[in-house]
């Protein structure tokens, strides 16, 4: 199942579906007038954000019984996004994110030899996407997002042996002013092969504190807004889970070249506050519950499964959005 890309979905269509498309929408009640994609009462876009994620230790254990312990897991996120057409017929948007993260090993250099060749090695990913959103009129649109990212070491010249391709597409009826579904596809292609998997997205907004958001079988998350809009809690469950081709060089390896994918559910709170009317931060804590780690060679000479126990994680988050007076005078109001 390709995770990594499915992470990246997630956001996908929370910004079609929600904030990016400048989320401060009206009734819809025009049959000649083009679908709002949007609800009212949503966070203000972002357009750039940084991340910094720290996991606790935790142990893993190989399937040739061999235990490995992971001393800090940590990585750092670079995100940006620029709106390209934002008219009421059409809206069109492109993200380049930047990820980077390392293992830290307890002992590497007197434990096995896979940790001392994966100890603090820069494992990183390049993602670009366009989205595309075309409102119809009355109450449909259509979302489509094209995505691109390498994932590795980055240490060979021929880049297509990185390379991850997916596409999403999924039709958005807004059934209220308050609600908003979906259904669509995803076609991934990944390390291990291609897939395609359905999608259900659900979007409600129940006052003005209170709202959910769910993209199936990827998220589910519930928010609540402070009276004076400038505290954010919000509350989840995520699939998450990054994969690599990635080079490792030691004595025993079956090959020089592997495929590291890790799957987990992520459960998390975060908290979100306003510290300048165009800059927020942003603290999230929680648990991972494992689902899967492999490690297999790229000519299919031999892999390994780890299993390990649930972990606890922090992310520190700053980030900057477009000012109130900004999206007023673009609102007309």
């Amino acid at each position: 199942m390709p995770t990594s890309c499915f992470c990246g979905l997630f956001c996908t269509l929370l910004l079609g579906l929600g904030s990016f498309c400048i989320g401060q929408s009206t009734d819809n009640s025009k049959p000649s007038s083009f679908c709002e994609t949007s609800l009212a009462n949503q966070p203000r876009p972002t357009f750039f954000s940084v991340q910094r994620y720290r996991s606790g230790s935790y142990r893993m254990r190989a399937s040739n019984g061999q235990d490995l312990i992971i001393e800090d897991n940590s990585s750092i996120s670079v995100s940006l996004r620029a709106p390209l057409v934002l008219r009421p017929g059409l809206k069109a948007f492109s993200s380049l994110t930047y990820y980077d993260e390392d293992f830290e090993f307890i002992n590497a250099e007197g434990g096995s030899e896979f940790s001392q060749a994966l100890h603090n090695k820069s494992l990183k990913s390049l993602n670009a996407s366009l989205y595309v959103i075309k409102p119809f009129r009355g109450d449909l649109f259509l979302l489509n997002r094209w995505q691109a990212s390498l994932n590795g070491d980055f240490n060979r010249p021929n880049t297509n042996q990185y390379l991850n391709f997916s596409v999403a597409s999924v039709l958005g009826w807004r059934k209220t002013s308050k609600t908003i579904l979906g259904l669509g596809l995803f076609y991934g292609v990944d390390f291990e092969g291609s897939s395609l998997v359905p999608l259900f997205a659900y979007q409600h907004t129940f006052n003005k504190h209170w709202s959910v958001e769910s993209v199936l079988p990827v998220q589910a998350n519930v928010r609540y807004f402070s009276e004076n809009r400038k505290n954010i809690l919000e509350a989840g469950v995520q699939l998450n889970g990054p994969e690599y081709n990635i080079h490792l060089t030691y004595p025993s390896a079956v090959s020089e070249q592997f495929e590291f994918e890790r799957s987990e559910v992520r459960w998390s709170l975060h908290g979100k506050r306003e510290i300048h009317d165009w800059l927020w931060v942003g603290l999230e804590t929680g648990f991972n519950t494992p689902v899967s780690t492999d490690l297999r060679s790229r000519d299919g000479s031999g892999s390994l499964n780890y299993t390990y126990s649930a972990n606890f994680f922090t992310m520190f988050s700053l980030f900057l959005v477009p000012p109130r007076k900004l999206l007023e005078r673009h609102l007309g109001r």
